[in-house]
């Protein structure tokens, strides 16, 4: 079977990284980019005329969105625990260990959490009519959460948007997710790199091309099944009173990074509005206590500053002061310490582990090709990138990454294109041991078969 259609496989029964179209996609459990829109031939195409800004936009466009979310998932303190949550599943059931075998189970949880399921997301009959452009009107509200027994929980409440149109008629109700957040950067990422593009041209053709592309931007603001990918820039915009679609991209991707980073022990030294607790009461504390990335996400915008958008860091540095967390270094401080101490959580490798008790040193150990090995790979490199990039993200290091190899720039995973041709663009992230990516996604499709057969067997 074609490797692409290993990963679609793979997605069906896994939810996959959200994806505005089919241009590409990322799958969280073998940690792979895909391009399937490009095929070598684009590749060779540019080589041939690298002045056809088009095919730029064709190739680096799905490119970039799709790496984005590797680097979130690799390099953010929330997707190193997500990274070490799915390997510790694989783990456990290579090693069918009985007592560690509920790793499995928490993975289940990590996804719906990360999504809520659509269950949580309503339509109303405005969410099938066209945009009448002009702007939205938006509410937010908290529900509660389903236990597996069926029953609601009071200690596990989910925070949502309302959009409705500018008659008052409902459009969608979705909850501001950690999904939310990482559309948000992808999107981001992808206006990023139209602004690199726009330096290519004339000054007549940038006129142009600058207003298509602030449409464009506009438009996936306002399409209500992109709503749960674009509720968080909605968010922002509304309360930080931005009405530039770019701005509000540009602003709510370094609060989106920063919410992805926070450190367990600020959650709790989030100031809650007075307004919002009247509204929602004591479950604002639980969401906190859930460590809700996107409620957390939602509590800071609300000291967002109105002024000072053009400076992002010295704009995000005052709002975060004034929601009561420590300044961005200490943040990022807390943030990478965090990130070091995750590696008591790793399940360890059963044969790793004897051959250390006759001597095995830690080179020796990073070494033995195995998936202990490859996750303290990718944590390593993530935690390399984690620095490169900041706490509240770069989308120019990122850009700059993707076009040419530095030592300062990040290290980026293969990509697997439409034609299953792997190529690699910036510095390598894997270890040579790791770089069979064909092999690798058909690993993780026996195992997360057998994942999903455990998972079944768990109906009391």
């Amino acid at each position: 079977m074609k490797t692409n259609k290993v990963i679609e496989k793979i997605i069906q029964n896994w939810r996959g990284f959200p994806n505005i179209g089919i241009l590409g996609k990322y799958e969280f459990l073998s940690q792979t980019v895909c391009a399937n829109s490009l095929e070598i031939k684009h590749l060779e195409d540019l080589i041939k005329d690298p002045s056809d800004i088009q095919l730029k936009r064709k190739i680096f466009g799905v490119i970039i969105h799709e790496i984005t979310h590797w680097l979130d998932h690799t390099s953010t303190l929330w997707g190193q625990k997500f990274l070490i949550d799915i390997f510790n599943a694989f783990n456990a059931k290579s090693n069918e260990n009985i007592d560690e075998l509920w790793r499995i189970q928490h993975l289940f949880s990590d996804i719906n959490r990360m999504y809520f399921a659509d269950y949580y997301t309503v339509n109303g009959s405005a969410a099938e009519e066209p945009w009448n452009k002009e702007p939205w009107r938006y509410d937010f509200g908290c529900g509660l959460q389903f236990s597996r027994e069926g029953k609601t929980s009071e200690k596990h409440p989910f925070f949502y948007t309302i959009f409705s149109t500018s008659n008052d008629e409902f459009i969608t109700r979705v909850p501001l997710s950690v999904m939310s957040l990482l559309e948000t950067n992808a999107v981001t990422s992808e206006v990023r790199l139209e602004t690199v593009l726009l330096s290519c041209l004339n000054q007549g053709e940038v006129f142009i091309e600058n207003k298509l592309i602030e449409q464009n931007f506009l438009e996936r603001l306002y399409t209500p099944e992109l709503t749960r990918y674009s509720v968080a820039a909605h968010c922002l915009a509304n309360l930080a009173k931005i009405t530039d679609a770019v701005d509000a991209y540009f602003l709510s991707s370094a609060l989106s990074t920063l919410c992805l980073n926070l450190p367990s022990k600020v959650f709790p030294l989030l100031k809650i509005p007075s307004a919002l607790q009247e509204r929602i009461g004591d479950r604002a504390r639980e969401m906190l206590n859930l460590q809700d990335r996107g409620f957390a996400f939602f509590i800071i915008a609300n000291y967002a500053s109105q002024y000072n958008q053009s400076d992002i860091v010295s704009w995000l540095e005052s709002t975060i002061e004034a929601a009561g967390l420590p300044p961005l270094k200490q943040l990022e401080e807390l943030a990478n310490q965090e990130m070091n101490e995750l590696n008591e959580q790793i399940l360890k490798d059963p044969l790793i582990e004897k051959l250390k008790e006759i001597g095995l040193s830690e080179t020796g150990e990073n070494q033995i090709i195995c998936e202990y090995s490859r996750l303290k790979n990718l944590l390593r490199v993530g935690r390399d990138n984690f620095t490169k990039r900041g706490i509240a993200g770069n989308h120019e290091i990122s850009m700059k990454t993707i076009f040419s190899v530095n030592e300062n720039y990040l290290k980026l995973p293969p990509i697997l294109l439409g034609d299953d041709s792997v190529i690699q663009l910036g510095d390598e992230a894997l270890e040579p041991e790791y770089q069979d990516v064909k092999k690798w996604i058909e690993y993780v499709d026996i195992i997360e078969e057998r994942l999903r057969e455990f998972h079944q067997a768990c109906f009391i």
